[in-house]
């Protein structure tokens, strides 16, 4: 495709190739040395049916100037030729020849950014190695389906995404491409305790970084403290000792929290634990005030802290909201749901399962409760709530680590009844909830 504007001004298509063969990449060439850019959409399909205007022999008709022309393009374009490498070497270097670094990214499963705060992380992570100049290549080690929605959200952002039956696993790929990666970010300790010894075999000159989403043996140390039992217990010093170990073994670890890099600096003397806040887009517009009067909880509920902090909320924290507001609403969000959370529904809860435009709920929302009592890491909710415009009330354990200004930001209170209070104030108070959203 071309401008029409260009095609013309550069005088078309040169009659020193009629009939056809070469004509095509004569053009693009010309458009080179003007300063004009060639560029591929490559999402777009092409059938090309080999042979069926011209033949699929060389020693007549048409198709008998495609050796000739190519001997007139090498001819005229030599100097320019001569800067190439031969045809055919190493041509995926050639893909990436402008790009500062090569890096693989592996999680479990490809990215679900409107299903859960993990991925709305990572897809943004991938953003911004590509804004910064580098390749990224993508592998879903547990799944390798291509997935309709979500496999094409990465590939229009510039990501090259594995799958099959192009490629069958990843041990396969990196005997094959493995030495061509700068940089590994692996994401989870069942990916990196799995797949790292190939990792450093295979990918002999790179930096291999492990990214935390959450710490997961402080996650389960606090539903310990929450929900005692000796099984928990023992389940959770098997997780410190297996992160640990696999974190010890890689060149740099990245948290989200600061209070995680805390936690781990002393346990990893000899490795740099780097915080790498949460990036989401924010609107420039102000939210408005109108049409407001929902409290939502927004999670997955394959997290059990997510489905704790519900539980909580509905039995020891909304009766007291209703008792000041009852016509208020509690509006459930996200997929997975178990039976527990469904039995929840009434007239005042509603569990709406997955929504695919979370912004359409927030929308409706007067304020975004976060009661949970266990867990760690950055949490997306809060982050997605904030960006909306939307006040949060929030457990203290909800908003360590994310700098935030209690009262002013954000309104944070452990104890039930100060909670409520909390939530009724933002549900009442008009100017109250202008300051807080606004801030």
């Amino acid at each position: 495709m071309v401008r029409r504007k260009s095609f013309v001004s550069s005088g078309g298509f040169d009659q020193h190739f009629s009939p056809a063969y070469a004509e095509d990449a004569d053009l693009a060439l010309r458009f080179r040395t003007r300063g004009m850019l060639c560029i591929c959409q490559p999402l777009s399909v092409v059938i090309h049916h080999e042979g069926v205007s011209s033949g699929a022999k060389e020693d007549g008709g048409a198709k008998r100037f495609q050796s000739h022309n190519l001997a007139k393009l090498r001819e005229r374009w030599q100097t320019e030729l001569a800067l190439h490498p031969a045809p055919g070497v190493d041509p995926d270097s050639l893909l990436d020849r402008s790009l500062c670094a090569r890096v693989l990214f592996l999680d479990t499963t490809t990215p679900t950014p409107d299903r859960d705060a993990g991925s709305v992380a990572a897809f943004n992570l991938m953003l911004m190695l590509r804004q910064a100049g580098m390749q990224v290549t993508f592998v879903p080690v547990d799944d390798l389906r291509f997935l309709e929605i979500y496999t094409p959200q990465l590939q229009r952002v510039g990501v090259e995404v594995l799958y099959e039956p192009f490629v069958t696993s990843l041990r396969v790929h990196l005997k094959a491409e493995g030495a061509r990666y700068d940089l590994v970010f692996v994401v989870r300790p069942d990916v990196a305790e799995r797949h790292c010894n190939d990792l450093r075999k295979l990918c002999p000159r790179a930096q291999l970084l492990y990214l935390s989403p959450d710490l997961h043996f402080l996650r389960l140390a606090r539903e310990v403290e929450l929900h005692a039992s000796s099984s928990a217990t023992e389940a959770a010093a098997r997780m410190r000792a297996r992160e640990l170990a696999l974190m010890a073994g890689v060149n740099a670890v990245i948290v989200h929290s600061d209070v995680e890099q805390a936690i781990l600096e002393p346990l990893l003397p000899d490795i740099p634990v780097n915080v790498l806040p949460w990036v989401i887009g924010v609107s420039s517009l102000r939210p408005a005030l109108a049409g407001r009067r929902d409290i939502v909880f927004v999670g997955g509920y394959r997290h059990a802290p997510n489905v704790d902090a519900v539980l909580h909320f509905v039995h020891d924290i909304f009766p007291r909201v209703l008792a000041e507001l009852p016509n208020v609403r509690f509006i459930v969000v996200g997929g997975d749901a178990p039976d527990e959370l469904r039995a929840l529904a009434s007239q005042s809860v509603e569990i709406i399962g997955h929504v695919a435009d979370l912004a359409a709920v927030l929308v409706h929302a007067r304020v975004s409760v976060a009661p949970l009592r266990f867990g760690a890491g950055i949490k997306g909710k809060i982050v997605t709530a904030l960006g909306a415009g939307v006040p949060v009330v929030a457990s203290p354990l909800a908003v360590e680590g994310m700098g935030l200004q209690p009262g002013e930001q954000i309104l944070v209170e452990a104890d039930p009844e100060l909670f409520a209070r909390a939530v009724v104030r933002v549900c009442r108070d008009d100017d109250f909830w202008t300051e807080v959203s606004d801030a």
